[in-house]
């Protein structure tokens, strides 16, 4: 289950949105958001990377 989505910037800052209530943080650096994301029983939060595309270098 996916409860929140970000971008990480070059330089380490990072903006990250909740979707069932969308608040947004703006944070120094991206796993500073798992500070904010609550845990139970049932869940067990993860950050998840993912790589840049190179569509943009493709299209180009």
């Amino acid at each position: 289950m996916v409860i929140a989505w970000g971008l990480a910037y070059e330089d380490g800052r990072a903006e990250v949105t909740r979707l069932d209530s969308g608040h947004r943080w703006q944070l120094a650096a991206a796993d500073q958001v798992m500070r904010y994301i609550g845990r139970s029983e049932e869940c067990s939060p993860r950050l998840v990377w993912v790589a840049p595309s190179d569509v943009g270098a493709r299209a180009a």
